[in-house]
């Protein structure tokens, strides 16, 4: 019933010995220096959220009850101040009917699933940080490994040099009978204070099951990234290359600026570009891409310009995301043309001290003639207003409600399908009894082709 093999077991198994034989924890008539007293506060920290889902379709076509439980634990024995021990996962369990249709059916029958369990070694010279055991590594390519990263700084304040080695974790079970092997290392390194340069190259060796001869199938997957930063007075400004297979898969250009000569302002700006079409990717970096399907070359932009008033308690922001797809012109899930105009405000203070009120009007305008926009729309195009008004009660609750439109919406944890045109409508309430409990319940109302109704209940206890 546990989501983790042979490998992964004995990962956290030897996790453990280290705790235990190793790093013992000191007794509870142990002193730190002669003078503190040890307590399990002074070492462990970490959170556990307990969460209850309920969803119900106005076509009865589903109903169901689902319990999740996460934990994220992080062990510091005293006495070796330089390592932390870290583990965290989730425990899923279904107490109702209604078990079709959710992203979990692909992992059959198993419950529970372990995303962390490593030991991390600090400031150990001439490395900076080593972590050993289940861990995600996000540099410029984000992956999830049972094996080792370790960084080293180049001199201070100089530039890093970053190096890592694993088996590919693959919790969710969408590629059966395929094994995983990343191996990457990369840097990032200044020129002068203000320019950042980084590079980082991935390789990835998948050996597969051939159904047909009983043999294993070997392919090697390599991607590259480029990176530039320049940190600006007034803001700063960025470049990304990356390659996949020698050939020029993508690059990003952003910026995000406050101008100097006016107060309160910031502006952003970002533009992106795929230039080939994503059909196969190793499980490591894309464990989705065989459910979603092939992801076709686009292009994307987006622009947004802020202003604060402080003395007024009123935050204004506005602007656009437009797409669009660079060959295939048919509309399809997850590859679409569009453009996307907002304007909203956030007001605190409304006529009450403790009541706020948010506001943003939409406008959706598909670019191709096939949409999902209902074709009885003159320009197929859409025209909304959403916002939610908050009220805190005390220092402990709040209590919101609200609405809004979405042109494309999705949900992993009960659909994978991707659902158009939908109205929510929601009402949720925030209560905090201490500093470290928190409970959050939340009902909205989904309105498509259907009307579904969900109810959340989150419990989160932080120490």
């Amino acid at each position: 019933m546990i989501c983790f093999d042979w490998v992964s077991k004995i990962t956290v198994i030897s996790i453990y010995l280290l705790c235990m034989f190793l790093f013992p924890y000191p007794s509870t008539a142990a002193y730190y220096g002669g003078e503190k007293h040890i307590t399990m506060n002074d070492a462990l920290s970490g959170s556990v959220m307990l969460k209850y889902m309920f969803r119900k379709n106005s076509d009865q076509s589903e109903t169901f009850h689902r319990l999740l439980q996460s934990a994220a634990l992080t062990f510091k024995p005293v006495s070796y101040e330089t390592i932390e021990l870290n583990v965290s996962g989730d425990l899923y369990i279904n107490p109702g009917p209604g078990n079709e249709g959710s992203i979990w059916d692909t992992y059959d029958d198993k419950d529970a699933f372990v995303y962390e369990a490593y030991a991390s070694f600090n400031q150990t010279m001439p490395f900076v940080n080593i972590k050993a055991g289940r861990h995600y590594v996000s540099y410029q390519f984000p992956v999830h490994i049972d094996g080792v990263s370790a960084a080293i700084p180049f001199s201070e304040e100089q530039g890093l040099f970053y190096m890592y080695a694993g088996k590919d974790v693959d919790l969710y079970g969408f590629e059966d009978g395929i094994d995983g092997t990343p191996i990457g290392a990369g840097m990032t390194t200044f020129l002068g204070e203000k320019t950042e340069l980084g590079m980082e190259y991935l390789q990835i060796r998948e050996e597969k099951d051939d159904t047909e001869t009983d043999n294993k199938s070997k392919e090697t997957y390599r991607q590259s990234s480029f990176s530039f930063k320049r940190y600006l007075d007034t803001g700063k400004a960025g470049a990304t290359l990356k390659t996949f297979d020698n050939n020029i898969e993508s690059v990003k250009l952003s910026a995000a600026i406050s101008p100097v000569t006016m107060e309160n302002v910031q502006i952003t700006v970002s533009y992106f570009r795929q230039f080939i079409e994503v059909e196969q990717k190793p499980s490591a970096l894309s464990p989705f891409l065989s459910l979603l399907g092939s992801i076709k070359p686009y292009q994307e932009m987006s622009f947004q310009i802020s202003k604060g008033f402080e003395r007024k308690n009123l935050v204004i922001w506005g602007g656009g995301d437009w797409r669009d797809l660079l060959e295939d012109n048919n509309d399809s899930s997850f590859n679409h043309s569009y453009f996307h105009a907002y304007l909203a405000l956030e007001k605190s203070e409304f006529f009450l001290k403790d009541l706020c009120l948010f506001v943003q009007a939409d406008s959706w305008q598909s670019m191709i003639e096939q949409s999902v926009i209902e074709e009885d729309r003159s320009d197929k195009r859409i025209v909304t207003c959403g916002g939610e008004l908050e009220y805190q009660f005390s220092g402990k609750t709040r209590f919101g409600v609200g609405s809004y439109y979405s042109l494309y919406k999705y949900d992993y944890y009960s659909d994978l399908n991707e659902k158009t045109d939908v109205y929510s409508t929601f009402a949720k309430i925030k209560f905090v009894p201490a500093d470290s409990i928190r409970l959050n319940v939340e009902y909205q109302l989904d309105i498509y082709d259907i009307k579904e109704h969900s109810v959340t209940i989150t419990t989160e206890w932080q120490f």
